[in-house]
């Protein structure tokens, strides 16, 4: 078995797929409710951000993110040195957000269609029944996405971490 030279923790397709699904997240919010009023993140709630507010805290935060798993992958796998710890919370963090934000494309494309109200169109008829199941359902089933793509992001950290253990 030959040695790599090095090993992608995150995979690049990923923290180029990142910031692009967290932005169709926005869009796709702004399609559906433009004064945010069926706005469901309690975060944008409880501070009362604005749109402006919104695509500035989202943009610092996911460019922080792939800037610090980047820069901690190199020492890490690189040089050898470096917190783990650290590192597989920000993957954690990275891949959480990143896989709760391609759900939220999906929510955010269905809200739209079920607004749009494109009466004997398949994916409105689907629409139709996921609003209804999410209307009645509101309390815990955001909360179950979440977890499980937190669960999912800790098998993935904790197996690309082994990975890097195992060649050192």
């Amino acid at each position: 078995m030959g040695h790599r030279n090095h090993i992608n923790l995150v995979p690049l397709p990923i923290l180029f797929l990142y910031p692009l699904f967290v932005g169709f997240d926005i869009i796709l919010t702004y399609i559906a409710t433009p004064n945010l009023k069926y706005e469901i993140n309690f975060i944008i709630k409880y501070l009362n951000l604005n749109w402006l507010s919104i695509i500035l805290l989202s943009s610092i935060v996911v460019f922080l993110t792939v800037f610090f798993v980047l820069k901690l992958e190199n020492r890490i796998v690189k040089q050898k040195k470096g917190n783990l710890k650290v590192l597989s919370l920000l993957i954690i963090w990275l891949y959480s957000h990143f896989f709760y934000s391609i759900f939220l494309f999906f929510n955010n494309g269905l809200m739209n269609i079920y607004l749009l109200n494109r009466e004997g169109n398949f994916f409105y008829e689907l629409s139709k029944v996921y609003v209804s199941f999410c209307n009645e359902n509101t309390n815990w089933f955001y909360i179950i996405v979440l977890l499980l793509c937190i669960i999912i992001s800790v098998v993935i950290s904790y197996r690309s971490l082994k990975n890097v253990q195992n060649n050192k």
